[in-house]
């Protein structure tokens, strides 16, 4: 999100951490070598880096739901080799502040706005992506089995930053833009042609 981080960078406004992880949840089904998958992902920042900057911008909320497809271009006894692509949904929202020692009545903060301050700014955005992956081949008829997966999303147009407490006139825009690695267990629950009724 190139425009958002030159806005930080313009404005002396120290920015999360660049690395975003997301906690990932999906169902999906396979037919002989194509597969579909529903997959949304949830943001999580369990550390932030440490800092003395005067201003801050920190992610309060990052949230993602995907559509996509799948084909096993090579399989092994032990492996498979997928190629993916579907369409879907990011939303991300940051909150600016500056850091004070001031001690300040909670009442107040309601009346005065706090100079440097911009409790929301969001962006929300449909994306493709495209993926390879790699995961264990399914044995028994429930298993569990890894999968790692590295692929590329980008939105459809740029847009401009908005906010749920403003509306703003020169926002930054931006057109997202993500490299991502993802590792994931799945649980499956498997059948034969000649079982199936």
């Amino acid at each position: 999100m190139p425009g958002l981080r030159t806005f930080f960078k313009e404005n002396q406004i120290e920015p999360d951490f660049h690395l975003d992880p997301f906690f990932h949840i999906g169902v999906g089904a396979r037919m002989e070598r194509i597969k579909i998958m529903l997959q949304a992902g949830y943001a999580f920042h369990f550390f932030s880096r440490p800092s003395e900057a005067v201003s801050v911008a920190r992610q309060v909320n990052g949230r993602y739901g995907a559509l996509l497809a799948g084909y096993d271009l090579a399989n092994s006894r032990n492996r498979r080799f997928y190629v993916n692509g579907g369409v879907g949904g990011l939303g991300y929202e940051y909150s600016v502040y500056q850091r004070t020692n001031q001690r300040v009545p909670l009442q107040d903060l309601l009346k005065n706005p706090h100079q440097g301050s911009i409790p929301s700014l969001t962006l929300h955005r449909p994306f493709w992506e495209v993926s390879v992956e790699y995961s264990q081949r399914e044995k028994r008829k429930q298993s569990t089995e890894s999968v790692l997966r590295f692929g590329y999303r980008q939105g459809f147009d740029r847009q401009a930053w908005s906010s749920d407490a403003f509306q703003i006139t020169d926002a930054p825009l931006d057109r997202l833009s993500q490299f991502f690695f993802q590792a994931t267990y799945y649980f499956s629950s498997n059948y034969s042609k000649t079982n199936r009724k």
